[in-house]
């Protein structure tokens, strides 16, 4: 149980029960496996009916992907389904504009649609799609499990590729007519947008994933615990080292100079830009990754602890939660009156964002919640962290941190004491795989 301190200086206990959650898909294992691995895990997810996605709001509709294989649109006042188009495997996410939908998929084709669900083109890869396609310029660009960045153009022709050496699963980002972003083997690439000519390369030597850019200052969280925040031209300006792996992107924005993580410990944390000092931490009760949203000074963002939170960015003072019946990794969506996030457990969710209390929610086409194959193939690496102090000292180099349970504090409830210890332990031991 934790306690925390609301915004009127009350304090508040929340527990957790998972217990639910143990069927054909075992959280518990999922969560536990998880927290030890240094590989990004984007890639593991099986069918089922958990949303992992974006959700985006156009007008009166909201719109994302699922793991059952489908992209929705869904009326955002009633939560009745407008249109569903259908694919052969998980529907990983997407991003829109005013005219068309760009959907990635596992079945390792980008999807174009009409914002009616008509199917325009699809474009094929040689390996499965794992985040957000982005779109610049009339152009297309995504990362594939290939270690392929693509380029294509709104009719789905190949403008150009760039090939890694690992797949790619972070979020691309543009800024400035520069294409940034990192992959498997630690390193993060800097190329020309519009021609995929490599500007500059940065070594993490650890996986990375999606990078953020506030103040001319870009923002890359890498596997090995640290936060990089390098200049335009690729050199340090400061890291933040943690003591648990940090979440695979930043999305939240930019408030009274701080940015706001999640990781794969127990807290939200704000991070001051201009130094990498910690400015608060929120804590939950488990694995915080989903993406979180700001909107007038309040942090809006769901945990694997099945709660999903409104706290003040100031402060780190809990205004409300929300308990789903799943973790929560996707997005938000926060409209004037209304909060909307997808959840593992096969809903999205609509709340009252005054209070957070439930106005409606959509089940998807599965009602048996997403298996994971948890993703190793980074850990198999003896990988040596890089670290320069300064712009004009030499590199130090680091060994690897070697994960262990302590890495991620005491738990706390009885279904994590007594659950995820337990199983780790056991799988130590072999006795579990």
């Amino acid at each position: 149980m934790r306690h925390y301190i609301t915004d009127d200086g009350s304090t508040e206990s929340i527990s957790i029960d998972l217990g639910h959650m143990f069927g054909t898909v075992n959280i518990v294992r999922i969560l536990a496996e998880i927290s030890e691995s240094l590989t990004p895990q984007f890639f593991g997810i099986k069918k089922g009916g958990s949303i992992s996605s974006d959700l985006i709001i156009k007008g009166e509709r909201v719109f994302f992907s699922c793991c059952d294989g489908n992209f929705y649109c869904i009326d955002a006042k009633t939560g009745n389904e407008v249109w569903r188009f259908s694919a052969s495997d998980v529907m990983s996410s997407f991003e829109m504009d005013e005219d068309m939908i760009f959907a990635s998929c596992f079945d390792k084709n980008l999807y174009a649609l009409s914002l009616e669900g008509k199917l325009f083109w699809k474009f094929p890869t040689k390996g499965k799609l794992g985040n957000n396609p982005i779109i610049w310029e009339d152009k297309i660009y995504f990362g594939c499990e290939d270690g392929n960045m693509y380029c294509v153009d709104r009719n789905g022709g190949l403008v150009w590729k760039y090939g890694t050496n690992a797949p790619i699963s972070a979020i691309p980002k543009i800024y400035n007519g520069t294409l940034y972003f990192g992959n498997f083997d630690g390193s993060f690439f800097a190329l020309d947008a519009d021609t995929g000519e490599p500007n500059w390369k940065f070594r993490c030597n650890s996986p990375t994933g999606g990078c953020e850019i506030y103040n001319d200052t870009i923002l890359i969280p890498a596997t090995n615990k640290i936060l990089y925040a390098l200049d335009l031209d690729g050199k340090i300006k400061w890291t933040y080292k943690s003591s648990v792996l940090l979440a695979p992107n930043i999305r939240s924005g930019l408030y009274k100079g701080k940015i706001f993580m999640g990781n794969r410990g127990k807290t939200m944390t704000a991070i001051n830009i201009k130094d990498g000092t910690v400015a608060w931490e929120f804590p939950t009760m488990e694995m915080t990754f989903s993406y979180s949203k700001l909107k007038d000074g309040i942090l809006y963002f769901g945990s694997c602890d099945t709660n999903f939170y409104a706290v003040d960015a100031s402060t780190g003072k809990k205004l409300w939660h929300f308990a789903a019946t799943g973790p929560n990794v996707g997005s938000v969506e926060v409209t004037e009156d209304k909060v909307y996030f997808g959840s593992w457990d096969c809903h999205v969710y609509c709340l009252d964002r005054n209070n957070g209390r439930l106005v409606w929610k959509f089940q998807t086409s599965m009602s048996n919640m997403s298996d994971y194959e948890v993703d190793t193939r980074a850990d198999k690496e003896e990988l040596t962290v890089i670290i320069p102090a300064t712009e004009n000292d030499a590199d130090e180099e680091r060994p690897k941190d070697e994960v262990t349970i302590a890495d991620y504090g005491e738990f706390s409830g009885a279904y994590i004491d007594t659950t995820k210890t337990d199983y780790l332990g056991l799988k130590k031991k072999g006795y579990v795989k």
